[in-house]
């Protein structure tokens, strides 16, 4: 237990009763951090998430598949093509709009790439 004042824990400018981590003390309170950008976004990023939501996700070779419901841990790419209706189904159901935009994009560069190569 710690009794003294914590570095980690410093009075918020906005509100005396608040407390927030002070950036120049996240070396102190985190020393698995290090100090610079590439590190820190990758440390910040949760997971390999394409949307908000973590519906879809990319897998372990960066492909992009769904994960919830019957089609969990399948490419996107394939259930689109297998199961067109599965795309009218997420967009008229109850998902978050920025999953919509992602599996939107996602069916748009698909449609692309299967016009280049029937030319």
């Amino acid at each position: 237990v710690f009794f003294g004042k914590s570095p980690c824990m410093t009075q918020s400018k906005n509100d005396g009763s608040r407390r927030s981590t002070s950036f120049t003390a996240l070396p102190l309170c985190y020393p698995e951090l290090e100090n610079n950008v590439e590190f820190l976004a990758k440390f910040s990023t949760i997971g390999k998430n394409l949307d908000l939501a973590a519906r879809i996700v990319l897998d372990d070779n960066d492909v992009p598949v769904f994960n919830f419901g019957k089609h969990k841990g399948k490419a996107v790419k394939d259930v689109l093509r297998r199961e067109p209706s599965f795309f009218d189904w997420v967009m008229q159901g109850d998902f978050p709009k920025n999953t919509k935009d992602v599996l939107m994009q996602l069916k748009y560069k698909y449609t692309q790439e299967q016009r280049e190569k029937n030319k």
